[in-house]
């Protein structure tokens, strides 16, 4: 376990220093999963997460445009010099690293994808997709509804939890990718939604 930390709360955030040392094989695991969907010319928006940190990093050496509001993905690929990037300005967010409020919000309401990729910090089947925080949790909702193809992407672990700001229902989602489905409930939960469920992981 890395550190202590509270993560009960609803409107608890975790520094991205700390998150992302947790589950690090998991998280690369879901990234090339979620890579593996990604295609030549395609236009993609990653969320803030460090789970989509995890899928950049196995989008280089693409021919793809992604658009984004994470100062660490912007990292990753204006290191690499590939593809090309688009990041939202707005107010920063320093434990998130990450740009939100009503300039990140007008920025990437411009702009349609191919596929967006938006993680969350819990998932609920009464509840819906929820966020700790509001700002975060409505740049999110707003990539799912400018997308032709939706991602839900997560481990296993935030399923069952319910946080502070609700960010959409699953009907607002194409496609869950995950670590694994540790119950046989949620697997019947997505499949009477017809939500497709792709596993990273054998399930241990």
């Amino acid at each position: 376990m890395v550190g202590a930390y509270i993560q009960d709360g609803v409107k608890n955030e975790i520094d991205v220093s700390i998150r992302k040392m947790l589950l690090p094989e998991i998280k690369d695991a879901i990234g090339q999963r979620c890579a593996s969907l990604v295609e030549e010319g395609d236009t993609v928006f990653l969320d803030e997460s460090t789970t989509c940190l995890a899928v950049a990093r196995h989008l280089l050496h693409r021919d793809i445009t992604v658009v984004t509001n994470s100062l660490d993905i912007a990292q990753v690929f204006s290191d690499s010099g590939q593809g090309k990037l688009l990041l939202s300005g707005g107010e920063l967010d320093r434990k998130n690293r990450c740009f939100v409020g009503g300039s990140a919000e007008d920025f990437l309401s411009r702009y349609y994808m191919d596929k967006s990729f938006v993680s969350c910090r819990g998932a609920d089947r009464a509840a819906g997709i929820t966020d700790g925080s509001a700002v975060n949790g409505r740049i999110r909702s707003m990539m799912l509804q400018r997308a032709k193809q939706r991602f839900l992407v997560l481990d296993h672990t935030k399923l069952d939890k319910t946080h502070f700001y609700h960010i959409c229902d699953f009907s607002a989602v194409d496609a869950v990718v995950v670590d694994f489905l540790p119950t046989g409930v949620w697997r019947e939960f997505f499949r009477d939604r017809g939500i497709r469920v792709l596993e990273a992981l054998p399930r241990p």
